[in-house]
């Protein structure tokens, strides 16, 4: 899975993580890997040997639209988020 992590710049990096069936041990890694993204400002790529699906929950920023996308991969991504309407 492939989570989308706000950085300390204000900037955001992708966060590839593998999927654990233990909650316990898929917490660990999910809480190790976002916080080195997040603070390193860099991308945690795991794509050219797994299948990555993309996620993202970055609460305090609002989604205007999400068309015409494109990833660099044809895997899938899932994007939820508050929205507004301009209209």
């Amino acid at each position: 899975m492939a989570t989308i992590v706000k950085n300390r710049d204000g900037g955001v990096n992708s966060c590839d993580l593998m999927f654990s069936d233990d909650l316990d041990t898929f917490n660990h890694e999910y809480l190790t890997h976002t916080v080195e993204a997040a603070k390193g400002c860099t991308d945690r790529d795991l794509s050219d040997e797994n299948m990555v699906i993309g996620t993202s929950a970055i609460v305090d920023t609002e989604i205007e639209g999400a068309v015409g996308m494109y990833s660099g991969f044809n895997n899938p991504f899932l994007i939820w988020g508050r929205y507004f309407d301009i209209m």
